[in-house]
């Protein structure tokens, strides 16, 4: 049921290291991790400093230029002044973001705008701008900074579709409460402040990566370096703040239900994964299928099958196996201690979902929206991933067989270890000495290929 990498990545083996010192050292790891925070908020405002600056300098130096060597540095000056300015202005359009999902209105679920607002004033969050559905199994809040520049943000409430349709009223109200409670005024923590730092980098960096724009350098190479360091170190805090959720949802609803919405919802969240999603993908890649509405079919389907499944023996599973060192969620041990648990039992049967009684008319036209919406996004990604993974095991079966026919180069034997690392998780100096040893014993009769073989197997997948 669970499937673990058995090779140890540089990112799991530093996230294990950061975990045991930040266990050990508590009190030094949050000023670490704060100041680590600061220095990306520092490189964001230093950008209009920098204009501020060389253009005083500029207004200030003209008049007094005398020589060439003062109107080169008027010029150098210019030059910094445009290039911080072309960053800022960068930053600036950060703010028109599009929302995520399908955007709900009040009048349309008058019912989940009441349950919103009555546990938004319980814990004097701010006010939720607007509230989104999409086609993941989520419930979060998401802080968009207004001028691009993180001074104010706008807070939206994302809700997956998949939860609602999954989980029962009560439970929901458990989840809803959690990231509220997490995300309240009472939340002013130093975890929680590294929590919003990671994903605002998070932002940065899928913005620079999916509008590129000239001009934009100077934001890129520093949130390619900054913001995956930061991403790694800030995970124990990160992990402390979602046990903070949990103990939030528990000032709000009793820790008994707390506890029943955490056991359910991490059984659906992987069943989805592992079981229904899957074959829906089946049947688009496979079959070819593209009039698909798994959103429609999903209650009827899944929600059967979930009262069907030994949760307790999945729960099991989940917790003696420990947690992801390289995930931003705790383990669940630990969650359930947290808010006073001991014991697993039996999950509890869902007769009427949060969909259903929060969305009322809505349901109706909301669930072929979210079709519509997985068709124009997921279901083309899914359709671009597969043959972007078919080619490069096409080319890594290509180049394994090459290296036992001829000396490859050393482009193409870097190539071969990045390819072996996405593809099966296998450290890239595995492949490095491997290749670069069978390069220095070319002339010898050729083995069969032990990468071909081990290939072959995604063709059976893919």
């Amino acid at each position: 049921m669970l499937q673990q990498r058995t090779e140890t990545t540089w990112r799991h083996r530093t996230a294990q290291r950061i975990e045991a010192f930040a266990a050990r050292h508590r009190f030094i790891y949050l000023i670490l991790i704060s100041l680590l925070a600061l220095i990306g908020y520092a490189y964001v405002f230093l950008l209009p400093a920098g204009v501020a600056l060389a253009v005083g300098y500029v207004m200030d130096a003209i008049p007094k230029a005398a020589t060439a060597h003062d109107w080169e540095k008027i010029g150098a000056m210019i030059s910094v002044a445009l290039l911080c300015g072309v960053t800022c202005l960068h930053i600036l359009r950060f703010r028109k973001l599009p929302a995520a999902g399908l955007r709900l209105e009040r009048e349309q679920a008058p019912e989940l705008f009441k349950l919103i607002e009555t546990v938004r004033q319980h814990y004097g969050h701010r006010k939720i701008r607007q509230v989104s559905l999409t086609d993941d199994f989520e419930l979060d809040i998401r802080s968009t900074p207004v001028p691009g520049f993180p001074l104010w943000f706008t807070h939206t409430l994302v809700i997956g579709l998949p939860l609602l349709q999954t989980v029962a009223p009560k439970h929901f109200r458990c989840e809803l409460a959690r990231r509220i409670g997490q995300h309240s005024r009472r939340g002013h923590r130093i975890t929680h402040r590294a929590f919003l730092a990671r994903r605002l980098w998070s932002t940065y960096i899928d913005v620079l990566n999916t509008q590129p724009r000239f001009g934009d350098q100077l934001l890129r190479w520093f949130f390619k370096a900054y913001a995956p360091l930061f991403d790694v170190l800030s995970l124990p805090a990160v992990r402390w703040d979602e046990l903070a959720a949990d103990s939030a949802a528990v000032d709000f609803i009793s820790s008994d239900d707390v506890f029943e919405a955490m056991k359910v919802t991490t059984i659906n969240k992987l069943f989805l994964a592992a079981h229904y999603w899957p074959k829906v993908r089946k049947m688009v890649i496979k079959d070819g299928e593209t009039g698909l509405t798994p959103f429609a079919k999903l209650e009827p389907l899944v929600c059967p099958a979930l009262q069907k499944i030994d949760g307790k023996k999945w729960l099991d599973e989940i917790a003696s196996a420990g947690f992801d060192h390289e995930g931003p969620m705790p383990d669940f041990r630990q969650r359930m201690r947290n808010i006073g648990h001991e014991r697993i039992r039996e999950l509890p049967r869902i007769t009427t979902t949060a969909a259903r009684l929060y969305l009322k008319d809505a349901h109706t036209f909301v669930v072929p929206a979210i079709d519509k919406l997985w068709a124009a996004t997921t279901m083309p990604a899914w359709i671009t991933e597969h043959a972007a993974r078919r080619e490069d095991i096409e080319t890594i079966r290509a180049l394994s067989e090459m290296s036992h026919q001829g000396r490859l180069t050393l482009k193409e034997i870097w190539r071969y270890a990045r390819l072996a690392n996405t593809l099966k998780g296998r450290p890239h100096h595995r492949s490095l000495f491997k290749l670069l040893r069978r390069n220095l014993t070319h002339g010898k009769t050729p083995r069969a290929s032990a990468d071909t073989g081990a290939f072959e197997r995604y063709n059976d997948v893919f």
